[in-house]
């Protein structure tokens, strides 16, 4: 993950969630990543472990099939430093298709997919819109005082991390301050057509 920010100034943290693969060989080969095995299956168990092993005032979470834009990190600490109310702070996911989009695509299929562009520029959330999983992040505080994410309810683009910003306000009588910025992670796990429809497109 190459970034337009100072190494000293941030970490990287892989979760294994009892992968079956070369994950922790693969981390091994980089130096700047710390690999740290999570026992309990499930994306909430994973993710609070993450939070529970960061060093850092922010915790920022992006997907293991999704690749960040250079200036991925240097937006976000941007944005917390000159909205100091901000408790959340996410950007856009752009889906990699692998083939032509089809002619009855819609943009709004997007979102079965992690892929979300609110605006071209920042601006505010509010409920129900809130940024997805794939690219988003929380002042640790945020998420500690909101319990993490929870571990009991079912998986749904966006559902954990709108239950964090829900538990807090909802728990703690607290705003949880928002914002949409514009930058990137690219979701390139699949083809989406390929998925809905096979026979649509044969590249995977």
């Amino acid at each position: 993950m190459l970034q337009n920010y100072p190494a000293s100034d941030y970490e990287i943290i892989v979760v294994d969630n009892r992968s079956t693969d070369r994950t922790k060989e693969v981390v091994s080969e980089f130096s700047h990543v710390r690999y740290v095995l999570e026992e309990k299956m499930g994306l909430s168990h994973a993710r609070n472990r993450g939070i529970k092993e960061s060093r850092g005032d922010v915790v920022a979470f992006i997907d293991d099939d999704a690749k960040a834009d250079k200036s991925w990190l240097s937006r976000l600490v941007q944005v917390y430093k000159e909205e100091k109310d901000a408790g959340c702070v996410g950007g856009r996911v752009i889906l990699d298709w692998k083939c032509e989009k089809p002619s009855w695509w819609h943009t709004d299929l997007d979102e079965v997919f992690n892929g979300i562009n609110y605006s071209d520029s920042r601006i505010s959330l509010s409920h129900p819109r809130y940024p997805y999983g794939t690219n988003i992040s929380f002042r640790t505080d945020i998420v500690e005082k909101a319990g993490g994410f929870q571990i009991r309810l079912f998986s749904w683009p966006g559902f954990f991390d709108k239950l964090v910003v829900f538990i807090y306000q909802n728990n703690l009588g607290l705003p949880v301050p928002c914002v949409f910025i514009f930058n990137k992670a690219i979701r390139n796990d699949n083809n989406p057509v390929a998925w809905l429809c096979p026979s649509c497109c044969s590249a995977v």
